[in-house]
């Protein structure tokens, strides 16, 4: 078959005659069958014996147009923009463009509270704050497209003295915000102090975020706001800490405000030496790291942490502290009669310093180490040892396994100085040669020999 040319006729007759009343019919050679060139419309129901009936559709021939139907019910209303809590900013410029609008837009907020919190939402991109940073306020978050995605970055603070809250930090929260979904950077600089995160007062959260700080003269990745009339509380979830010659989560000074800390599955890596978590905590405040990786290179601590903590406050488990290198390394420390941490299930390794390697050192406190692992080699090599000074202290070894040329040390051998083992293994030297307790029960050496019940 062949196409069919149409004459004017046929649309003329489409046009005046009814839809149900209409026909196009071709005629077809008696010989062949072949439908022949032209074609008529009727105003019948069908063609003729020798006629074939066309499709005006398939033909690119259209009808005339219907009468229109009865307008449909209204649709639901759209979201209604005005006064939304949700506020997105775009990565489209430079750098320092895009951190520039990050900035507009949360000073333009506000209005919130608790029962009006807002979510920032930063499109993928990087954001530059400079050296001034950014200030979140009370009930807003702000959230990335990822952390490898969208990155809020910032230069050190040139300000010569941190101890003055200024304006310290690439972002400082407020109470009740969290950053998410993204990495938050400083680049520090000659002569600054670099910081990642400034905590305020309040809680603050950050959830599946890197914090990622170095080159400054005083570097360290989060800590809390210098000293004021309020409480902090910080916690850090499935997130990284990366620094160079700092501390992971750490302090602008002495006696910062921090109530509560949590960090649990998270990883905190320092180079070039530092501490992992150091801070000094308030009266009555607690820490928890729960499945957290810290390691520290180049020398330091891996955790170290003082206050006047309560019973249970300070709990270390399921972790793994790694501190190497360095003129000393210590897998963790506090001072004071307050440093009574409970470790569990937990690795401790410490190596490679040039002086002294120890696994768990406090002045006058009370660890406790639970179906956890200490080993440590090098220089000093010692497991756990209480008494920088002539303090008396408590520790307990309980279904553990302590490795070191000392595994147990009562450093100025003071005769309060008490150690209680439980189902453990000791492999090395106890000191016990001095005034210090030592109390061994069901515990056994490298060779799986008993130990007296002196631990020797």
């Amino acid at each position: 078959m062949y196409p069919v040319p149409v004459i004017a006729l046929v649309s003329l007759l489409l046009v005046s005659a009814a839809a149900e009343a209409l026909v196009l019919c071709a005629a077809k050679s008696k010989k062949t069958g072949e439908v022949k060139q032209g074609a008529v419309a009727r105003l019948r129901t069908s063609c003729k014996a020798n006629e074939t009936t066309l499709d005006p559709a398939e033909l690119g021939i259209q009808g005339p147009e219907g009468p229109p139907g009865p307008e449909g019910p209204a649709g639901p209303a759209g979201p209604d923009v005005t006064g939304s809590t949700l506020r997105f900013v775009a990565a489209d410029g430079t750098p320092a463009q895009n951190g520039a609008a990050l900035v507009a837009a949360l000073a333009a907020i506000t209005d919130a509270s608790a029962a009006k919190p807002y979510t920032v939402h930063l499109a993928p991109g990087v954001y530059d704050v400079g050296s001034a940073g950014l200030d979140l306020v009370p009930f807003v978050d702000l959230e990335g497209s990822g952390r490898e995605r969208t990155i809020v970055t910032g230069s050190g603070s040139t300000d010569a003295n941190p101890f003055d809250g200024g304006p310290f930090g690439t972002i400082r929260t407020a109470d009740a915000t969290t950053l998410r979904a993204l990495t938050v950077r400083n680049t520090g600089g000659a002569g600054t102090t670099a910081l990642g995160v400034y905590v305020g007062a309040g809680r603050s959260r950050l959830q599946d975020v890197v914090v990622d700080v170095s080159g400054g003269s005083s570097t360290v990745g989060v800590a809390p706001l210098v000293p004021g009339s309020e409480d902090i509380f910080v916690d850090i979830v499935d997130s990284d800490l990366v620094v160079v010659n700092g501390a992971g989560m750490g302090q602008l000074r002495v006696l910062s405000r921090l109530a509560g800390l949590l960090v649990k599955d998270s990883r905190i890596v320092v180079s070039g030496g530092g501490s992992g978590v150091a801070g000094d905590m308030d009266a009555g405040g607690s820490y928890v790291l729960d499945a957290v990786s810290i390691s520290v290179t180049g020398g330091g601590v891996g955790v170290s942490m003082t206050g006047d903590f309560e019973e249970g406050a300070q709990l270390v488990r399921n972790s793994v502290i790694a501190v190497t290198g360095g003129n000393s390394a210590t897998g963790l420390s506090g001072a004071g009669s307050g440093f009574r941490p409970v470790v569990e299930n937990t690795r401790i390794q410490v190596a490679d310093a040039s002086t002294a390697n120890v696994g768990i050192a406090t002045n006058n406190g009370a660890p406790r180490v639970l179906a956890s692992r200490i080993v440590v080699s090098g220089a000093g090599a010692t497991a756990l040892r209480i008494g920088s000074t002539a303090f008396a202290g408590t520790a307990e070894v309980i279904g553990s396994i302590l490795k070191a040329t000392t595994v147990l040390e009562s450093f100025q051998n003071n005769a309060g100085t008490t150690f209680r083992v439980g189902a453990s293994q000791l492999v090395g030297t106890t000191l016990t040669t001095g005034t210090g307790s030592f109390v061994c029960v069901n515990s056994f050496s490298s060779a799986f020999t008993a130990l007296s019940s002196s631990c020797s």
